[in-house]
Parts: structure tokens; sequence; C-alpha cells
């Protein structure tokens, strides 16, 4: 679960770059 969160917020900080 942790893992899943942690691999989520990272693709979304990505996201936020991009954006």
């Amino acid at each position: 679960m942790l893992n899943t969160k942690g691999k989520l917020y990272e693709n979304y900080l990505k996201t936020a770059c991009f954006l």
C-alpha cells in the first residue's frame, strides 16, 4: 500500500513538473 501510494505521489510530482 505504501509502495503504491509513493509511486502515485511520484507520478503526480512528475505530472506537475510537466504542467
